[in-house]
């Protein structure tokens, strides 16, 4: 099925629910439409030769490494067979989504083979296409390939799988301990099926178990590769490299188009993960092949940074600078703070015109959320607090006019990027920056959206006679009460 990105998203809603099991076709305009229908018409989109090459090439230089284990020395063969098995989890992505090939048991069996060990092409097919019902990107519950996790999960973990899930958001620990986490994610669903009695994924793990019994069974007798390098070597170096791809590839916002990533990476990794960079291009147009994916985006793309919501990275690297021991967001879906920008900004170098940690609203003395309008941050995440006149359990504190003549509030909006907690006089002075925070504040009790009740609730407490004293503006600006 296929529809115009100018229609309504209730519509697009509606027709993806009604066509949930089908792929989605989102175009631009009707000009992208009708170009897109004629070079689907050329040779090379026809026959999709780049595609067969590319199967060529991964199984045939596979092959050759496997045999040369000997001469090439284990760790170099663990660290190519790594490389291919990466390649080929790219080529399996290829496969589920129909080419080269229109036929479900021919693409089937070209991906057959477990080069990658973990994953059975089968459950992988099933898993993806579940995760490109857009709509429902990044929420752990519907998403199959969401790295957040419920409100419920989190409260019920300790304290190590929280350090651990936390870790998993940063760009190394998604290449440590991601691998772990989906290999575990996808075993325990199997299992729980089969305590359900749902034995209808028997079969594909059966074959899946039985080909890579006999691929490392070769691998160790015939070519010199032990079965300890291939499953845990290879296999996880693989999930690992593929894990670069995946950091951060979707982020949670409003509007489910802002959600999916454009990463401008380099040949290697365009090659690698066969221009599936260009991330939001593919969950629009999954039915056009890798070879023409960054042809479609760099002909469009202005609208398509735009469509994303300045959702662009320069580059895995730049990835690796911002995130590389840092949480790029909560790990619960919809929380965010300070500490985590679930949100990040487009790339400095492109749109960055607006960076801001958080965002504190007040209005009449309540609590209101407020969105930036500025191109670069149109999925800004806020940070809600308490409207009392001071908050005992967070380093935050919401300002009431008479608090905040140093803030220019206008319309009784005011924006803050950054607040220091420092130690006060025993009193506070008329018009000062802050109130005081009294001994008496013994709870809190946030009033406003869900989200900030929620947010409440995963904050570690703070002792109650904090006081604060300064609050520095790194950027100011007035928003009008819409």
């Amino acid at each position: 099925m296929r529809v115009r990105a100018d229609c309504s998203d209730d519509t697009r809603r509606q027709l993806l629910r009604k066509h949930s099991n089908q792929p989605m076709a989102i175009y631009l305009d009707d000009t992208q439409r009708h170009r897109l229908a004629r070079l689907s018409t050329s040779w090379t989109w026809r026959t999709e030769w780049p595609t067969w090459v590319l199967i060529a090439t991964i199984y045939g230089v596979w092959v050759v490494v496997a045999t040369h284990v000997r001469a090439l020395g284990l760790p170099l063969s663990i660290g190519l067979l790594a490389l291919l098995g990466t390649w080929h989890m790219s080529l399996q992505h290829e496969l589920l989504h129909g080419h080269p090939t229109r036929s479900r048991i021919i693409n089937g069996l070209l991906g057959f083979t477990p080069l990658a060990v973990w994953f059975p092409y089968g459950i992988y097919r099933d898993l993806h296409l579940q995760h490109h019902d857009d709509p429902h990107l990044t929420r752990p519950e519907l998403d199959p390939e969401s790295y957040f996790v419920t409100h419920r999960t989190w409260q019920r973990s300790g304290m190590l799988m929280r350090i651990l899930l936390t870790a998993r958001n940063t760009f190394s620990g998604r290449l440590l301990v991601g691998p772990a986490f989906s290999i575990a994610a996808t075993l325990t669903d199997a299992f729980r099926k089969l305590a359900a009695g749902d034995w209808r994924d028997v079969p594909t793990w059966v074959a899946h178990l039985v080909a890579l019994a006999a691929l490392t069974y070769w691998l160790d007798h015939s070519c010199g590769l032990p079965a300890w390098s291939f499953i845990v070597g290879v296999g996880y170096a693989s999930l690992a490299l593929a894990s670069v791809r995946s950091f951060h590839e979707h982020r949670a916002a409003g509007s489910y188009e802002h959600r999916s990533v454009i990463n401008e990476a380099g040949p290697f990794w365009r090659i690698l993960f066969l221009n599936n960079n260009y991330h939001l291009v593919h969950h629009d147009l999954p039915h056009v092949p890798w070879f023409a994916l960054r042809e479609v985006y760099e002909t469009s793309r202005q609208q398509y940074v735009e469509r994303s919501g300045g959702f662009l990275v320069k580059g895995y690297s730049e990835w690796f600078r911002r995130y590389g021991l840092t949480a790029v967001a909560h790990p619960v879906a919809g929380f965010s703070s300070d500490r985590f920008r679930g949100n990040p900004p487009a790339s400095v170098g492109f749109a960055g015109k607006l960076q801001v940690k958080f965002m504190e609203v007040v209005r009449d003395g309540a609590l209101h959320e407020a969105h930036l309008s500025a191109p670069a941050e149109r999925e800004t995440t806020c940070i809600d607090c308490s409207s009392t006149p001071a908050a005992p359990r967070l380093a935050f504190t919401c300002l009431y006019a008479s608090h905040t003549s140093r803030l220019e509030i206008l319309n009784g909006f005011a924006l803050s990027t950054q607040i220091l907690p420092l130690q006060v006089a025993r009193s506070i002075k008329p018009d000062d920056d802050a109130p005081s925070v009294q001994s008496h504040y013994r709870t809190f009790n946030p009033v406003g959206s869900e989200e900030a009740r929620l947010r409440a609730s995963l904050r570690p407490p703070l002792k109650p006679d904090v006081q604060f004293s300064r609050i520095r503006l790194s950027q100011r600006r007035a928003f009008s009460a819409d």
